[in-house]
């Protein structure tokens, strides 16, 4: 994002938006190129119409991504007029008039994208691997700047989060806050696609596992208690009630056929039956954060997916024990 303040006029305004179209024509992977202004005595009307006609030279693909934010007057705003950036224009407005004037941020609805930001930095902190960078974040997640900026702010005003040096964040503990609000949640944020065994007999999981493992697609991981007891080799649990997977699916489509050609008599249940034997969540983020495994045919969820599966088993104790243990791990 670039912030503008006291541009003389709209000349200001069309040099600056070309260098963002520079900026956006050399680096291909932004989704979004943000001009923040504050420009005197021009109206709304006026400013809005400068800025179709600047857009209006560039190339379709380079205009669709620019984000023009005003933060002069008393009322900010954002074209596009989208939610996320109209937030992030309250909250700009707010830091430019002062802190005597400034407005308290809306706190974000726990969304998807929330989720899966969230999660990224959870994971990051219970690996122990120090501050994630906001474009790190940008790039796992597949969200755009504001809407990362919107979930890293209400994190910080949480005190779960704070800011490090080159434009990185980190948990500074684990963030029980957020998390209590998550759990509360997983079921309807997950979504878990469940199957239970239409002859009613109890099939043997590992076979199971081993025949879903031999044909599944590369962006199939799985989870629950062996992912638990990939993460700790010490988890205390004997047996295994149930198998979790997790399937990449950044575009919200996947396919259940590896699961029913593995095993025909598996069906597809509600999410409270008491005859589920394997629970699928879709994975929504752009990066898996899975792990290669070799105890297993497929690789293991990162611990957070670990950690929901578990409590999603009603295992709340051994969740809570592994958080500890991955708490005692060195910092690799």
């Amino acid at each position: 994002m670039n912030l503008k303040l006291r541009f003389q006029g709209v000349r200001d305004l069309h040099a600056a938006a070309v260098h963002l179209a520079q900026v956006l024509d050399e680096r291909p992977e932004l989704q979004q190129a943000c001009l923040a202004v504050q420009i005197p005595r021009i109206s709304r009307q006026r400013l809005q119409k400068e800025w179709k006609s600047v857009k209006s030279v560039l190339r379709p693909n380079i205009a669709s991504r620019l984000v023009l934010i005003s933060v002069g007057g008393e009322r900010p705003w954002a074209d596009p007029a989208e939610p996320g950036l109209e937030k992030l224009a309250a909250r700009l407005h707010a830091q430019v008039r002062g802190p005597e004037q400034r407005i308290p941020a809306a706190r974000p609805a726990i969304t998807a994208k929330f989720f899966e930001i969230f999660k990224i930095l959870l994971n990051r902190r219970l690996r122990r691997r120090g501050a994630l960078r906001i474009g790190e974040i940008i790039g796992q997640s597949g969200s755009s700047y504001p809407t990362v900026a919107e979930v890293v702010d209400h994190l910080i005003e949480t005190r779960e989060l704070v800011r490090r040096a080159s434009r990185s964040v980190e948990l500074v503990d684990f963030p029980r806050q957020t998390w209590s609000e998550i759990l509360a949640l997983s079921r309807s944020l997950r979504k878990p696609i469940c199957f239970a065994d239409a002859s009613g007999r109890s099939p043997d999981l590992l076979p199971l596992l081993r025949r879903i493992g031999a044909k599944a697609p590369s962006g199939l991981a799985v989870g629950g208690v062996l992912a638990a007891r990939h993460w700790d080799a010490r988890f205390d649990l004997h047996g295994l009630p149930r198998l979790h997977l997790s399937i990449h699916a950044p575009q919200r489509v996947f396919d259940t056929g590896v699961i029913e050609r593995a095993d025909p008599a598996l069906r597809i249940v509600g999410s409270k039956s008491d005859r589920i034997v394997l629970a699928l969540h879709p994975l929504l983020r752009k990066e898996t954060l899975f792990e290669a495994s070799s105890r297993g045919p497929l690789p293991v969820v990162d611990p957070v997916e670990t950690l929901l599966d578990l409590h999603e088993l009603g295992l709340q104790a051994q969740a809570e024990e592994l958080i500890e243990r991955l708490a005692e791990r060195k910092h690799p």
